[in-house]
């Protein structure tokens, strides 16, 4: 569980539905972070116990606290506590939960906890963020998270019925995109590139007319996503300080057309200098930033624009 300065491993991205499945066989778990969120997880030599895995955010050190931490399946909380020194484990705020067929969830080290002993929650409930808490270790800031089986015993982590690639992994951090999404609303698992040679003229709406498309027919289908109901601005380029053409708010459909780099921004995806030029339609688009558009992907999911 103890987790100090940890000396830098090659980043690895997977997708668990590439990992053979293992022991535990848990109802409908996935990852333990807010939908469409980027972080990775690593377990190592020493790590106690040795199948939890360690998860953090992309920008190092302390830079991922507060972290939205969410429920991995359906249950109920069979712990709500912050584990004092008189216990010598060090988990600090830690939340336990039962799911339907036995198996239980772990989550330590929490900045706080937003469910209490006995509460029902749903999958992809926010239970707590992201922190450091400990009262026998000085820690940077990750969760320590662990699948239990009915018996208590720490098994292998299984997402989707999937085991956890950290361990086929050892000792190397692997990238994730959380698809712990609504059950009402899931994101698409890839982009579909629909061909629009012909696009719709319509008038963009706010500050300008946005920038000239370039000569690329298709278009990639994305979903933004925002935090606290604030609504993301587009722009005429890759930097906060352009002009704004329009703005999106969560659940807002958008059609990629192409990406570039430009100012590195941090939003509810992480921290990236990717940007997306949109189809605001009339042959015009606008710049959003990445960190705050739902593809289903990591990295790239369009052509680089000219």
């Amino acid at each position: 569980m103890r987790r100090s300065l940890i000396p830098a491993v090659l980043l690895t991205s997977v997708t668990l539905t590439g990992v053979a499945a293992g022991s535990a066989q848990a109802a409908d778990l996935r990852l333990p972070f807010a939908c469409g969120a980027q972080f990775t997880g690593k377990t190592y030599s020493g790590h106690s116990p040795q199948n939890a895995i360690d998860y953090n955010g992309l920008g190092g050190g302390d830079s991922d606290l507060g972290m939205k931490i969410v429920a991995a399946g359906s249950g109920t909380v069979t712990k709500s506590l912050y584990y004092s020194k008189a216990s010598n484990v060090g988990y600090g705020n830690a939340i336990e939960i039962r799911h339907g067929d036995g198996t239980r969830t772990f989550y330590a080290h929490l900045r706080d906890r937003k469910v209490k002993v006995g509460d029902k929650v749903s999958r992809g409930q926010l239970i707590g963020h992201l922190g450091n808490s400990s009262a026998k270790y000085n820690l940077l800031a990750h969760l320590h998270y662990e699948q239990r089986s009915s018996s208590g015993a720490v098994v292998k982590a299984q997402f989707n019925g999937r085991t956890a690639p950290e361990y086929a992994r050892f000792g190397s951090a692997v990238s994730h995109k959380s698809d712990n999404c609504p059950k009402s609303t899931p994101g698409p698992s890839t982009p579909t590139p629909t061909p629009t040679p012909n696009p719709t003229p319509a008038p963009p709406s706010g500050g300008g007319i946005g920038v000239a498309l370039p000569s690329i027919s298709t278009r990639f289908r994305a979903t933004v996503r925002t935090d606290n109901g604030l609504p993301v601005s587009a722009r005429k380029d890759a930097r906060t300080s352009a002009a704004v053409v329009r703005k999106f708010k969560n659940g807002d459909a958008v059609r990629i057309v192409c990406q570039k780099r430009g100012q590195t921004v941090t939003g509810k995806y992480g921290t990236s200098n990717l940007w997306d030029l949109v189809d605001l339609g009339g042959g015009r688009g606008a710049y959003i930033t990445d960190t705050y558009v739902y593809t289903g992907r990591d990295g790239r999911v369009a052509p680089a624009c000219p």
